[in-house]
Order: structure tokens, then C-alpha cells, then sequence
């Protein structure tokens, strides 16, 4: 009995060999980085903390804003109802102001006019037939010795 050769290449040659430590350095990774690489690397490290950094402050900007506004809102829901409020008192007092002028039974437009008359009769013979005692017009200040304008 005799050995067997097999015929072909054996797998311990050189290309065998390169092609186990290509498969290495594939599987473990590559720790040399070129300088300018390295730079730019850090360049956006530091970009990016800046940009975090700025995004937590306006998210902060955010959050005060929307209370203020909540805050706002609520202000304006208490003014539309106190709003509401007015008006309906305001049109009470219109309704019970009709109604008041209905039961004098005097259309307000005769009632204004008739009101007139009797306020310019009256006030006419009360001037020719009682004295006044109003002062006049124009008085002297005792203080700068002028003459001023006495407000009625």
C-alpha cells in the first residue's frame, strides 16, 4: 500500500499567507488614521458639540416661549369672558333703557325736543328775575398782581 499524492498547489504558500493577514486586518480594524483625517475628525467633534449645545439652548427657548404663551392664552380666555360678560350687561342695560323710555309712553326723539323747551323756558326768566351772585368773569390774583381767566 502505497501513499497517495494529490495533485495541485499546497495552501501554505505565500499568497495564502497574504490573504489570511488581509482577512486579520479586515476583522480587527485600522488604528492609523491620517493626520488631516484626524483633524477634520475632530473639527466635526467639535461642531457637533457646539450644535448640541446650541440645540439645548432653544429647546429651553422653546419650553419659556410656550409658557408664555399658555400664560397669554389664558389671559385672553379670561378677557373674552369678562368681555362677554360686558356685553351682556350692556344689553341688559339697553333693553330695561327701552323699556323705561316705553313707559313714559314719549318717543325719545319728542322727549329730547320736548326737554329743550322746557329747559330754555325755564332758564330764561330765572336770569331777568333773580340776581346772580356769580363772580366775574375776569379776577385779579393777589399773588402776581395779573389778570386771569376764572374757570366755571
Amino acid at each position: 500500500m502505497g501513499q497517495t499524492r494529490t495533485v495541485g498547489r499546497s495552501c501554505t504558500g505565500p499568497l495564502a499567507k497574504l490573504v489570511a493577514g488581509i482577512v486579520l486586518i479586515t476583522l480587527t480594524g485600522c488604528d492609523y488614521w491620517p493626520p488631516a483625517l484626524q483633524t477634520q475628525i475632530e473639527q466635526l467633534k467639535a461642531d457637533l458639540q457646539t450644535i448640541t449645545a446650541e440645540r439645548a439652548r432653544l429647546e429651553e427657548q422653546v419650553a419659556t416661549l410656550s409658557r408664555a404663551r399658555d400664560e397669554m392664552q389664558g389671559q385672553i380666555d379670561q378677557l373674552t369672558r369678562l368681555n362677554r360678560e360686558r356685553s351682556s350687561t350692556i344689553g341688559e342695560l339697553e333693553r330695561a333703557l327701552k323699556v323705561a323710555r316705553a313707559s313714559k309712553s314719549v318717543p325719545p326723539a319728542s322727549a329730547s325736543a320736548k326737554h329743550l323747551k322746557k329747559s330754555t323756558a325755564k332758564a330764561a326768566p330765572s336770569k331777568t328775575s333773580k340776581k346772580t351772585s356769580r363772580p366775574p368773569a375776569k379776577k385779579k390774583s393777589t399773588r402776581t398782581g395779573t389778570y386771569s381767566k376764572t374757570i366755571r
